[in-house]
């Protein structure tokens, strides 16, 4: 989230996990927002349909390393 906020993306409690992907997309390198949409649809799973991911932390380790400058 930190890496995102430097980028200016800050997600507020209003704004759904899918929305601020959309946003995110406007913003982000084709790698980046893809990323982010994969750990952010990860996380959709398995919070609400429990279906844990095995490779989070790969996931995690792209987007932040797309995010660095």
């Amino acid at each position: 989230r930190r890496l995102l906020w430097r980028r200016g993306l800050e997600r507020d409690s209003a704004t759904t996990a899918r929305a601020f992907v959309s946003r995110a997309r406007q913003q982000l390198s084709p790698t980046a927002a893809g990323s982010f949409a994969a750990i952010t649809e990860s996380y959709l799973a398995e919070r609400f349909g429990g279906h844990p991911n095995t490779t989070i932390e790969t996931e995690l380790r792209a987007l932040r390393n797309s995010l660095r400058i």
